[in-house]
């Protein structure tokens, strides 16, 4: 089990971790559970944003609608949990 570096202290190193397949990009599962654990965050309306693809949090993050945030997309998840 690795430890979850702060996203707005090391976003690469927080990108390595919660990127669990390694595939460059975070599923909304990854992020959801990186962020549930991380936050002192209302699990259940992230889990209501894990379930709906059209969540308005996936409008603010995933920019160009492919379903993952690609490091490109980062800011915007840095704003929100600033």
């Amino acid at each position: 089990v690795l430890a979850v570096p702060d996203l707005r202290a090391d976003l690469q190193a927080w990108w390595r971790v919660v990127d669990v397949n390694g595939d460059g990009r975070l599923s909304r599962h990854e992020l959801i559970e990186a962020l549930k654990a991380q936050l002192p965050i209302d699990a259940a309306k992230l889990d209501d944003a894990l379930a709906d693809p059209s969540h308005w949090l996936w409008e603010q993050w995933d920019k160009d609608r492919s379903g993952f945030i690609e490091r490109a997309e980062a800011p915007g998840l840095v704003a929100f949990v600033q």
